[in-house]
């Protein structure tokens, strides 16, 4: 379902089938070991799904399935290189998965036995460098809304009655086992929008989080595109949307839940410069505390955060190491501003 004054939807997508014969063709093409490859193709976990969009780029996709909770997917990316003087085409399976305490589709480093997805050997060392572009958010959501079903149930009781699939999944497919001394995307630039950065902590009044040009916060009046949206076991159900900036060189993607949480979760350059390889923006941006999420692991919500924006997880209860600090997020003028405007969609 699509609102009415949406500016364009310019991150419209084609769903295609990928058949039996030309799913063989993109395993046959696979870089790695025949170990691998039987591995996926016994696990029916081979690319089932074709995201493209009108500029023909694709991205093939598993069945979802399941780690430690989260949803997850092998994402098949190509690359071409010359061999004897001619161009061959190899396959890499990635994997993808969406972010608890974010509610974002990401790649994956590496897993910690302690269940925490780490976030160590990853380019720039800032966590946010991981998320897929907006218009991949939207198709992933959406996917998997639509696709829910016999497979994917299947594919997530094999995991939970044998987490040793689950981890020899992250063990062949994770990007740090696909790279030597870890993975670098090397930043070509970096873009800082915000008045405070990462480096010297929050404030403790979140209304002095803000961009350092007008220019660049989002302009509710132009809201680009909008989607239903499942974030997770953790937020639950809600709505995602997307807003330009007032200079039209940034994108604003912002979720709100059902129970009226909202937040600021992502913000990329206008167009996003994806890597080929990785499916991710070489060219960042740092929003600095502009994107604190409602929840986070309470062992990473800075001590200077005064204590009366801490509460326990959903529902007032204790959700695992998770914390709420929605109070704090609330407080940053930006989302003040996003709760005003989307009041009229959601009420809080």
């Amino acid at each position: 379902m699509r609102d009415e004054n949406i500016e364009n939807g310019n991150l419209e997508y084609s769903v295609i089938p990928i058949f039996p014969d030309a799913q063989a063709r993109l395993l046959a093409d696979m870089r790695g070991s025949d170990s691998n490859r039987q591995f996926i193709i016994s696990n029916n976990l081979g690319p089932y799904t074709c995201i493209e969009y009108g500029d023909g780029e694709k991205y093939n996709l598993s069945h979802e399935f399941e780690i430690d909770g989260r949803r997850a997917r092998l994402m098949y990316v190509s690359s071409d290189s010359v061999v004897g003087g001619r161009e061959v085409r190899y396959i890499h399976p990635k994997i993808i998965y969406q972010s608890n305490s974010h509610g974002l589709w990401r790649i994956l480093p590496e897993h910690e036995q302690s269940g925490r997805f780490t976030k160590e050997g990853a380019w720039g060392n800032e966590e946010d460098d991981l998320s897929l572009p907006i218009k991949l958010q939207k198709a992933l959501t959406e996917l998997d809304m639509s696709q829910r079903g016999s497979i994917i149930s299947r594919l997530r009781r094999l995991i939970r009655r044998d987490p040793d699939l689950g981890s020899s999944i992250v063990e062949r497919f994770s990007a740090l086992s696909q790279s030597s001394g870890g993975f670098h995307l090397g930043i070509e630039e970096r873009l800082q929008i915000a008045n405070t950065d990462l480096g010297s902590g929050p404030p403790s009044d979140p209304g002095k989080i803000d961009v350092n040009d007008g220019e660049m916060a989002p302009n509710y009046n132009l809201l680009e595109d909008s989607w239903d949206a499942d974030f997770g076991s953790l937020y639950g159900r809600g709505r995602s949307y997307v807003y330009k900036s007032y200079n039209g060189q940034l994108r604003y993607l912002i979720n709100v839940t059902n129970s009226g949480k909202i937040w600021v979760a992502q913000i990329e350059r206008v167009p996003p410069d994806i890597h080929p390889f990785w499916k991710v923006s070489r060219r960042p941006v740092d929003a600095g505390f502009i994107t604190t999420m409602p929840y986070d692991y309470e062992d990473q919500i800075p001590a200077y955060i005064p204590r009366k924006y801490v509460k326990s997880g959903p529902g007032g209860k204790k959700f695992g190491p998770y914390r709420d600090i929605s109070r704090y997020v609330f407080g940053i003028p930006i989302v003040q501003e996003a709760r005003r405007v989307i009041a009229g969609y959601n009420k809080y």
